[in-house]
């Protein structure tokens, strides 16, 4: 049974995510449980840094464009993108930290 309504919702995407980026499944709907709850429209004003978290992830604009994003900020509420560009965040902390994933979610959270 679910926890969250749209958990599974999201699968597809998550899976080819994933499997392009190599990063686990679970982590990543790990990281989308924690940061949304699976909402796609959430949001949270980070006015210390002059941005804000956006959809799923909660994927900052600033981040997204250091990691190619390159469309309107409001695009980053699209399932698809937001885990796209979470995931490669995702990726690039493993990598850093030498696939350690306290760590790598530790720097997840700091944006």
């Amino acid at each position: 049974m679910a926890i969250w309504k749209d958990e599974k919702k999201y699968d597809q995407i998550i899976t080819g995510m994933s499997l392009g980026y190599l990063v686990p499944e679970a982590l990543i709907k790990g990281i989308i449980a924690k940061e949304s709850g699976f909402n796609p429209k959430a949001y949270k004003a980070e006015p210390h840094i002059g941005d804000a978290s956006r959809g799923l992830m909660q994927v900052l604009n600033r981040t997204a464009k250091a990691l190619g994003f390159v469309g309107h900020v409001d695009e980053l509420y699209d399932p698809s993108k937001n885990i796209l560009y979470g995931t490669k965040l995702l990726q690039e902390n493993l990598k850093r930290s030498k696939n350690n994933i306290g760590i790598a979610v530790a720097a997840y959270n700091a944006g």
